[in-house]
């Protein structure tokens, strides 16, 4: 993932996504403004294959807050494998970072792009003069499209695209509980008259029900709604 300095038509960076296969040097790059962050697509090359590497970014994976982003998510859905590089070793995602590199000197010699859609059609010729055209030293002086369509494809194997956690918490004094989905948090109602009750939640993608700790009473058995923030008590999911 790349931000690029803003628009002449707006102060907004930008943000790009540049999945590379590492085998080929093979890349794409849509982007976005920065606030509506590209995700994996299933049409891209470089994404629907066995396995993704990324760095530890929370754009990328959610962990370390015991949750999945949405990145997260639409792998799972592709069946592709989501591997991270060691924390604090930007050396395992050396290739993209130079591939950035390359991109940035390449966008800084172009008139400034005073739309998004100006800014992909410059990124769109860079690509293809990269993928196309570019011998790479590394792969034998050949083309990125070269080495990639001499290579015998790594696919995603078959997986269930199930996601399931358990989490311990405590009904807050609102009567509340909280629930990480695709990166975005949700509150859970539950009732003022639980405030304070230690509770287990169980969740199934979105199902999700929410224990007494101590007594095993269920308090509540929801669908998320994902479209909003609170979900009340009573609620068409429930």
């Amino acid at each position: 993932m790349m931000a690029i300095p803003g628009m002449t038509s707006s102060p907004e960076s930008a943000l790009t996504r540049n999945p590379i296969d590492r085998s080929s040097n093979w890349s794409s790059v849509p982007c976005s403004q920065l606030r509506v962050p590209p995700t994996a697509s299933a049409s891209d090359p470089a994404i629907t294959r066995h396995a993704a590497l990324t760095d530890n970014g929370a754009i990328y994976t959610a962990r370390y807050r015991k949750g999945t982003t949405a990145f997260e998510t639409e792998l799972a859905t592709l069946s592709v494998v989501h591997k991270h590089a060691a924390p604090y070793h930007p050396q395992t995602c050396g290739k993209v970072e130079r591939f950035h590199q390359t991109l940035k000197k390449f966008l800084n010699a172009q008139p400034d792009a005073d739309t998004i859609t100006a800014l992909q059609a410059d990124i769109d010729r860079f690509v293809t003069h990269y993928n196309h055209h570019r011998p790479h030293r590394s792969i034998g002086r050949r083309t990125t499209a070269q080495a990639y369509n001499a290579r015998i494809k790594a696919t995603p194997a078959p997986a269930t695209t199930s996601h399931y956690r358990t989490r311990h918490d405590t009904v807050d004094n609102h009567g509340r509980v909280t629930l990480r989905y695709r990166g975005r948090l949700h509150h859970i109602g539950i009732g003022r008259p639980h405030a304070g009750t230690a509770i287990t939640l169980l969740t199934h993608d979105r199902d999700i029900r929410i224990i007494n700790r101590h007594t095993g009473e269920l308090l509540r058995h929801l669908t998320l709604d994902p479209n909003r923030d609170y979900q009340p008590q009573n609620a068409k999911g429930d």
